[in-house]
């Protein structure tokens, strides 16, 4: 996408290099990212000496389907492309890149004197907006046989009826419908991982936390390395104050993948409960080493209220 500002003559074509998919959203108008992290690629018509600073920010969804204010997500220091995404939740995204010169020149509309303390207009377009789903897909072997696959086809369909009912639901925080909806798809097919990581985020929501925590370990039994149904597992089992066991699912979780700062805030959080200091504050530091402007500043405070 080519961007030409008010302000200056650059122009940033702005794209997305992730597990993208030619799937659209629910409502039949967006590109779906199936994938909680993801290398957003930029080119900015003038060279990274002339630029001050290239900054990502990001706007999600609310229930009522209006764009929340625009957020600073972080800086790309380097100031080449990528910039590295890891999403909060799922849902709908849009996201802006911002260059700013060394004059101070930005190449969009900024109030405020720049850095943490520059605000954007809600009417500033974004540059792309996207449906993030980090729902794994599930893989089927067909059978050769023509009539079992096809019984094995109309179930996976009739259980998918309910499946998208339930996304529709979730994605505007109706969260007793979804679940409702979901448990329909999971009684049709309970070896359905997608349906089941999203029933277990429902009954998160509704703070059902032993619900949501039997439906994610039933997920690692289908896949033992679902990033997705660690992360829940993790989450649940805070909420339950079963510390140690959160630890050990948030370990597992980053030995796959130790860019996660979300994971890395949390275990140290679940350090912190354990009475591990120096677990929690090295756990916290990475999470803000790694993690968004928002992420390092809850580190920050994390460090500082429990260890000054």
């Amino acid at each position: 996408m080519n961007i030409k500002t008010r302000q200056t003559d650059w122009i940033i074509l702005f794209f997305i290099l992730t597990a993208a998919t030619p799937h659209i959203a629910a409502d039949n108008t967006l590109p779906v990212v199936r994938s909680r992290t993801m290398n957003i690629n930029y080119q900015i018509n003038i060279g990274p000496v002339h630029l001050s600073r290239v900054e990502l920010w990001y706007s999600h969804e609310t229930r009522e389907k209006t764009a929340e204010p625009w957020q600073l997500y972080n800086y790309d220091l380097d100031k080449i492309s990528p910039i590295r995404f890891v999403a909060p939740g799922e849902g709908v995204f849009r996201f802006l890149i911002v260059a700013v010169d060394q004059r101070g020149q930005t190449s969009c509309r900024t109030d405020g004197g720049g850095m943490d303390v520059a605000n954007i207009s809600a009417e500033v377009k974004a540059q792309q907006t996207v449906f993030i789903d980090y729902t794994p897909p599930q893989l089927f072997l067909k059978s050769p046989r023509g009539e079992v696959a096809n019984i094995q086809n109309e179930i996976r369909g009739k259980a998918e009826s309910y499946y998208i009912r339930g996304s529709l639901y979730r994605q505007r925080r109706e969260w007793s419908k979804a679940a409702q909806a979901y448990s329909k798809a999971l009684a049709i097919d309970e070896q359905y991982i997608e349906a089941r990581l999203r029933l277990g985020d429902v009954f998160y929501n509704m703070n059902q936390f032993d619900h949501a925590r039997q439906q994610f370990e039933l997920c690692l039994r289908l896949r033992d390395d679902s990033q997705a149904a660690l992360f829940g597992l993790a989450q649940s089992r805070m909420a339950l104050k079963q510390f140690e066991q959160a630890k050990a699912s948030l370990e597992k979780l980053l030995k796959a993948d130790n860019q996660d700062a979300q994971a890395w805030l949390m275990h140290g959080d679940a350090a912190q409960q354990l009475g591990r200091k120096d677990i929690a504050i090295g756990s916290w530091q990475q999470a803000g080493r790694i993690g968004s402007p928002m992420i390092s500043r809850t580190a920050q405070e994390r460090i500082d209220n429990f260890y000054p």
